[in-house]
């Protein structure tokens, strides 16, 4: 992982603590934050003239690992919600 793709979680998890007293919305931003990465990329990729392989290895992998990730986030977002 590069250093410049560290503030995004931190941000998306900050702006989660602000619509907190919205559970509905804070389920869906939990969700949001399990989901694979748009097949855009490797398109952009090709378009700025950069490496398209990486671009596709990260979609598919996180592909596969949203089968893992969604379910367990929408059980983590439920509980959270509860409280």
């Amino acid at each position: 992982m590069t250093l410049w793709a560290l503030p995004i979680p931190v941000t998306q998890t900050d702006s989660t603590i602000l619509v907190r007293s919205s559970s509905g919305l804070y389920c869906a931003l939990v969700l949001l934050s399990a989901t694979p990465v748009a097949g855009m990329t490797s398109l952009f990729a090709q378009q700025f003239g950069r490496e398209t392989a990486p671009a596709a290895e990260s979609i598919t992998l996180s592909t596969l690992l949203s089968i893992l990730t969604l379910p367990l986030f929408a059980v983590l977002a439920r509980g959270i919600s509860m409280f």
